[in-house]
């Protein structure tokens, strides 16, 4: 089975047919395209937070649990390095 990697001299190639065609492309649609580009990782960002709303709280609760373990212990064995 062949690799399905371009050798470097292969990808430079195709990133050079690539740009001819997006230098022939009409100003429109490029303008277009760029739009929905911007669109598609501002919906990734989007997703991004809505997964994470949740975490900020799990967060502060773990900082919260370790600062009071941390006071046990200083409190257990009387000296801590404060």
């Amino acid at each position: 089975m062949g690799s399905s990697f371009k050798s470097p001299a292969d990808t430079a190639k195709a990133c050079s047919a690539i740009a001819e065609l997006k230098e022939k492309a009409p100003l429109g649609k490029v303008i277009v395209l760029s739009f929905l580009a911007g669109a598609y990782i501002a919906f990734g960002g989007l997703l991004a937070e809505v997964v994470t709303g949740g975490m900020a709280k799990a967060g502060q609760d773990t900082l919260q649990v370790l600062l009071n373990l941390s006071s046990v212990q200083c409190s257990q064995s009387g000296s801590c390095l404060s």
